[in-house]
């Protein structure tokens, strides 16, 4: 009971709202189910995993399609699949051998293809790629050649900041300058854990950083892109940050958390005090909104409470 696979999880719904997706067993291997929306009943698996299982997926926003990671016999050399629900096909989209391969970025501004880094080039480090979900061509984005742990970009596919581990433990935080890539911020070991950014809003003028560096606890502040303004959004001075709710489509913070003795929602934005307070009334548990439709029209929430 304690070790054995779930009936249901990581259940999400459809940038467009027509489909439901949970992780559940076939014959006791996780795989990706879908069901309408509007018809559970109708549920059928669309990954046909029948060794290690499946336990990441993700929708992106072209119409029926979704990514799932899968590696091989437990090589953890993921590759990243895509599975048109209309036609059933599935397609590796990094189909590279002794690659690791993940996902970067999904953008409703550009629907047809996602950010995937992939290390086939050079083991040591995965260079990006913007990969088109109807053909599988890849394109590069960034070519890693300064051992760069990661990279983050905007809505718009734009690559805006890069991450290298510093000799101390800690992280660099990057940016160009002229073409060339700069240190920006210098994120000491103390902090490494407790100091990142969150992402960009969707027009590319704000980032959000959670931060720890001389501060008790981790605070959120948007900052200006341009100017480099930063701004306090959300603290407790009681605990860290633990969650954060984003408008799916401007990509702003509507509302954040601290975790003290349980998870506390604090409203940003006025225009969703109101969905808070239904959560809330739900009764004496927690209640964590797990997916949004980009028009906003509905929530996956999941509501936990001792019994």
């Amino acid at each position: 009971a304690l070790f054995g696979n779930p009936e249901r999880a990581n259940v999400q719904i459809s940038p467009d709202g027509r489909w439901l997706s949970w992780i559940a067993p076939v014959e006791g291997v996780l795989n990706v189910w879908v069901a309408p929306a509007d018809d559970v009943a109708q549920a059928r698996a669309v990954t046909d995993d029948a060794a290690r299982g499946i336990r990441s997926y993700f929708w992106s926003y072209r119409p029926d399609t979704l990514l799932y990671m899968r590696d091989s016999g437990g090589d953890e050399d993921f590759h990243v699949y895509s599975v048109d629900l209309a036609s059933g096909e599935a397609r590796d989209l990094t189909p590279y051998e002794d690659t690791r391969a993940f996902v970067s970025g999904v953008s409703h501004l550009h629907p047809d293809e996602v950010l995937l880094s992939m290390n086939d080039r050079d083991a040591q480090w995965h260079d990006l790629y913007r990969v088109n979900l109807d053909s599988g061509e890849r394109t590069l984005v960034e070519r890693n050649d300064q051992q760069f742990a990661g990279y983050l970009a905007d809505a718009d596919y734009k690559v805006r900041l890069a991450m290298r581990a510093r000799a101390d433990g800690g992280q660099d935080v990057l940016r160009r300058d002229g073409g060339e890539w700069k240190v920006a911020e210098e994120i000491p070991f103390d902090d490494f854990l407790t100091t990142n950014y969150a992402g960009f809003t969707t027009d590319g003028e704000t980032v959000y950083l959670l931060e720890s560096r001389d501060r008790n606890t981790v605070g959120l502040y948007a900052i200006d892109v341009d100017s480099g303004e930063r701004e306090l959004v959300f603290e407790d001075a009681r605990a860290d940050i633990s969650n954060a709710l984003t408008d799916p489509r401007t990509g702003e913070i509507q509302a954040a958390a601290a975790d003290y003795l349980r998870e506390e929602w604090t409203a940003i934005d006025d225009d969703i005090a109101g969905d808070l307070e239904r959560l809330q009334a739900m009764g004496p548990g927690t209640a964590s909104v797990n997916a949004r439709t980009l028009d906003d029209s509905t929530w996956i929430v999941a509501y936990s409470a001792a019994e």
